[in-house]
């Protein structure tokens, strides 16, 4: 297997961790939510899983994670210590006597539990670790090349994360970044994940080297920004999350104004075109 170099940012050193290989499969395939899984009996009579061991590119990959979490737990304690503190009884739970409450015992549960197996891979999971990115992690596609230019590209876009989380104060080592075709965003666990899928392709398209000097990657990952931090007040898409996506962009607006005034990008313009209707007022996925 011929081993590829992390190209060199124009800003900074660059990585040593060798890229891994594309593992191709015939087998692979990308169903739709809405399928059924197959049943546990239907699943026990496949062929057995051929397993491979991913080996990490840098081999001293735990050790540098442990010294981003820690850094990372500094800096949240830190950040912790200026807020305000909340008001006593604030997540006291105030019960309404005479309502009455249903009652369940662990023999209830049992009885409705339901086995599924499902050998699915769904768009945005089948992705491999490749490594970090100064302190942003970076997911891959397991099943493409992780190529030398969309090594450049990664890069770039933490240049770009950083500088768009710091329009909301918030810590960009706590996103982490993947590519895979196709697949959308997440909010999972309390963690963001954002695709750079759309950046690459929109760079291909319009043949830009650098996306840092475009505006789409900003307003790319500030639109993401605005749905998934508003999923931290609401998890579900109602009114309710449209609602504190707004307050969002109200209460950053001077912030985002001052960045896109920095890149040298016009924000009046951007406001009413069809880009910015894209990303600024609708959601983005």
């Amino acid at each position: 297997q011929q081993q590829q170099q992390q190209p060199q940012s124009p800003q900074r050193q660059g990585n040593d961790v060798t890229p891994p290989p594309a593992v191709q499969n015939q087998d692979d395939e990308i169903f739709d939510d809405a399928e059924e899984p197959p049943s546990f009996d239907s699943a026990a009579q496949l062929p057995p899983v051929e397993r491979q061991l991913y080996k990490p590119p840098n081999a001293n990959w735990e050790q540098e994670e442990n010294r981003i979490i820690d850094t990372l737990r500094v800096q949240a304690e830190a950040a912790e210590q200026t807020l305000e503190a909340e008001p006593a009884g604030i997540n006291d739970l105030f019960v309404q006597h005479g309502v009455p409450l249903p009652e369940s015992s662990k023999a209830d549960v049992k009885a409705k539990a339901k086995v599924e197996v499902s050998t699915k891979v769904k768009r945005g999971y089948d992705l491999v670790r490749w490594g970090n990115l100064d302190e942003v992690a970076f997911f891959h596609a397991r099943t493409e090349e992780f190529t030398p230019q969309r090594q450049q590209l990664a890069w770039q876009m933490v240049d770009v994360l950083r500088d768009v989380c710091a329009v909301f104060d918030y810590n960009p080592g706590f996103v982490t970044l993947f590519y895979q075709k196709d697949a959308l965003s997440r909010f999972i666990k309390q963690k963001l994940m954002y695709n750079i899928w759309p950046v690459e392709e929109h760079c291909k398209q319009n043949n830009i080297a650098d996306c840092r000097t475009d505006p789409f990657a900003y307003m790319y990952l500030y639109g993401l920004s605005i749905h998934k931090l508003g999923h931290f007040h609401d998890i579900v898409h109602g009114t309710r999350h449209d609602f504190f996506m707004n307050e969002l962009r109200v209460e950053f607006l001077e912030e985002w104004l001052d960045l896109l005034g920095r890149k040298g990008f016009d924000a009046a313009a951007l406001e009413t075109s069809d880009l910015g209707t894209t990303m600024l007022k609708h959601v983005v996925y």
